[in-house]
């Protein structure tokens, strides 16, 4: 039996190759790396033969044991985290070669052939471009052109295994626009188009970037799913021809093209004839603008990423089924003004939109049809409308004291918004009257109720006894030891997290019983003094810090209110807290202020980077991503300033767990190399390592310290003559 391991299952395009693998072959077995319960629930309820693995991204151990046991591995949950594709490869290329080589087939995003327009910081957005990318025929130049920019880490990694001997047989696939309803457990909704579409009826007009002749290929979610669907059919044959695998894998899959001023014109024409905006006039608006109103619009919808899917036409024999972009532009604008509670359906739809194309060829020569069939039910009765509305805003300045911090604009008097109901409040009408459509529970409705009800500011620190050290459970992401030993004991405290989670379920938990249960066996929420072999210790206020931005954060999660959408939502909302974490430090960090003032702050903005529910990187914005990486580091090393002039920067400091925090913000730092941070903007671990051996503070961690310790120490002289900037950091 033909064993899959796949990313991204309850994701828009991971969902639909899942669908479309199940229902070809359900004979595979396939397993299914979901990050929570809740996930692996929709993914169950809808294929019950999908066996689930906990676990995230940053897993590598469970993705490499995943990776070792499968004979085709579909990494289609992110396509721009380097650490897990490295494990994948790494694990698959240990295998000793045989007849049955593994196959490993990795998703990528057609941004990638924007690099070079990005990184031009002359051109303006909008901009056409005569350049079109051949897979079949051009696949060198596309190759040079993308290992100019380091940025695209995931892409080059590729590349350069591909071009080695290996018995791994790689192919990376690289879509542009995606339109089509999904047919996955989550996720059902794209985001270019959507997001467009969804901008003119919001704003009653249309929209474009600049004079909209830019360009990229489109294709309907199922007819990218069926290319996936031929890789892993030949893979399953044992097929290793050099036109599919290694170095010639690389699959453009453009099954048409418009260009964004078309894109723009067809949304408000539909719009229009829908009755739902007034005109089809389309407004040209420049980068900023754009972005303004759609999160990364100048790049979505002002870039060129121009290239058929001319390998999988020849070598895989693969050719569109479904509908145009053109004709399911009017479907897209009914789902989205249903969304937004602005229009009933009026249109007849077809299955999901998954209407067949016709075989006459568009003007770009690939098969397009000119009408799109449609069956005779009523929308209603085709399923309700399951999209909601667009990420939560997250704040976008907040005042800054460095001036090196160019990037965040400061907005002098802004008031932190963090646990104000905001977001809910704009659209809790929406979500009411779609609670029915959004399958959510009467429960959990009241969990989100009850939730928003929390006070709109942090809580005061209240006891006389908060700056007592207690010992509390270590996160899974700091127990990730380098031997045996370590690996039992971090199996039995999954063991006995999971245990807890299912009793929860269940409805048992509620009376203490497991905490005391717990209790006896681990020394949480006790004494740190009374416990000194207990590595994992925080004041009693930074770990109520913790618990406060904990809340938070899952506050702003969709998917503890079941509301599965695109990743963006989640991605905001941690942003915005992360940021609010930076304002209500820079609200305490004050000349006149002690140690035990701030350090709390520290000790709780430490520990929730080194949980899982601080997801920001996944907003899919570098720009933001560095400099907010580059403020925590202007954050630790101002802190460890002013710790040295209150003389408690020191082996024997009333700080008893200095080494501790500092270097949870050293690994952290370090790994957010795996989310494409440039190494000068988490450089300042170095400095922080340096400052500690200059003190004496020994620095320490609950696992595996000394290898990621000389790991990074390997580095520390290299960036000594470079590290010019993390020199007298100040937060005035």
């Amino acid at each position: 039996m033909t064993k899959i391991f796949l990313t991204g299952a309850t994701g828009y395009i991971g969902g639909d190759v899942l669908h479309t693998l199940l229902k070809s072959h359900p004979e595979y077995k396939v397993r299914a790396l979901v990050r929570d319960a809740s996930k692996g629930a929709a993914i169950t309820k809808s294929y019950s033969q999908v066996q689930l693995v906990t676990g995230g991204l940053d897993d590598t151990d469970v993705i490499a044991q995943e990776a070792q046991e499968a004979d085709v591995v579909l990494h289609l949950a992110a396509t721009g985290h380097l650490k897990s594709v490295q494990t994948i490869y790494e694990t698959l290329s240990k295998r000793p070669d045989s007849a049955n080589p593994p196959y490993y087939i990795q998703i990528s995003g057609a941004s990638a052939l924007a690099a070079g327009e990005l990184a031009d910081k002359s051109r303006v957005f909008g901009t056409g471009s005569d350049v079109i990318y051949n897979d079949l025929t051009g696949i060198d130049s596309i190759k040079s052109l993308i290992k100019q920019y380091p940025s695209r880490a995931v892409d080059n990694y590729i590349f350069s295994v591909s071009e080695q001997t290996s018995n791994v047989k790689t192919a990376l696939v690289v879509p542009p626009i995606i339109y089509g309803q999904g047919r996955g457990p989550g996720n059902q909704r794209s985001i270019q188009i959507p997001g467009l579409a969804k901008a003119t009826l919001e704003r009653k007009k249309g929209l474009q970037v600049g004079s909209g002749e830019s360009r990229w290929g489109n294709i309907h979610v199922a007819d990218l799913s069926r290319i996936f669907l031929r890789l892993v059919e030949k893979a399953v044959e044992g097929n290793q021809d050099e036109n599919i695998w290694g170095a010639n894998g690389l699959f453009f899959t453009g099954a048409g093209e418009l260009s964004f001023a078309e894109i723009s014109r067809r949304i408000a024409v539909a719009a229009n004839d829908f009755n739902l905006i007034p005109t089809t006039e389309v407004d040209n608006l420049d980068a900023k603008e754009i972005d303004s109103i759609i999160p990364h619009g100048s790049v979505l919808l002002g870039t060129n990423a121009r290239a058929g899917a001319d390998r999988a036409r020849k070598i895989l024999a693969w050719e569109p089924e479904h509908e145009s972009l053109e004709e399911y532009i009017p479907t897209t604008v009914i789902q989205e003004a249903e969304a937004l509670g602005i229009k009933e359906a009026s249109r007849t739809l077809s299955n999901n939109g998954q209407n067949k194309r016709s075989h006459e060829r568009a003007e770009n020569g690939h098969p397009a049809s000119k009408s799109a069939q449609t069956n005779d039910a009523p929308a209603a009765e085709q399923g309700e409308s399951s999209q909601v509305p667009r990420e939560s805003k997250a704040i976008e300045a907040i005042p800054m004291p460095t001036r090196w911090i160019a990037a965040i604009d400061a907005t002098p008097g802004r008031e932190m918004t963090l646990g104000s109901s905001k977001w809910w409040d704009d659209h809790g009408p929406w979500l009411d009257a779609h609670k029915k459509a959004l399958k959510l529970s009467a429960a959990k409705w009241k969990m989100r109720d009850e939730a928003m009800k929390q006070d709109d500011t942090v809580p005061d620190d209240e006891g006389a006894d908060d700056w007592d050290f207690i010992c509390m459970p270590i996160p899974r992401i700091e127990r990730r030891g380098g031997d045996d030993d370590d690996e039992d004991e971090d199996e039995e405290e999954d063991e006995e997290e999971e245990e807890e989670e299912e009793e929860e379920e269940e409805g048992r938990g509620e009376t203490g019983n497991d905490a005391e249960k717990d209790g006896e066996k681990k020394p949480y929420d006790k004494l740190a003094s009374l416990h000194p072999e207990w590595p994992w210790f925080f004041t009693m206020r930074g770990v109520d810090r913790h618990t406060w931005w904990e809340q938070e954060c899952l506050k702003r999660s969709p998917d503890n209110f079941n509301l599965y959408i695109y990743n963006d939502f989640g991605g905001y909302g941690a942003m915005e807290v992360l940021e609010n974490i930076i304002a209500q430090f820079n609200l305490v960090f004050k000349p006149k202020s002690t140690y035990r003032d701030f350090w709390p702050e520290v000790e709780g903005f430490a520990m929730i980077l080194r949980g899982s529910l601080l997801e920001y990187v996944m907003i899919d914005d570098g720009e933001r991503v560095q400099v907010t990486c580059e403020v925590v580091g202007a954050l630790i090393l101002a802190t460890i300033e002013a710790l040295k002039k209150q003389d408690v920067f020191k082996p024997d400091s009333e700080i008893r767990n200095l080494g501790l925090v500092l270097f949870m913000f050293i690994r952290w730092g370090r790994e957010q190399s795996d989310y494409g941070v440039e190494e000068e903007n988490w450089s300042r671990i170095y400095k922080i390592i340096d400052l500690a051996e200059e003190a004496g503070i020994k620095l320490t961690a609950p696992h595996n310290f000394e290898k990621d310790y000389f790991e990074i120490k390997d580095r520390l002289e290299e960036w000594a003559q470079r590290m010019g900037k993390w020199n007298n950091v100040k937060w005035k």
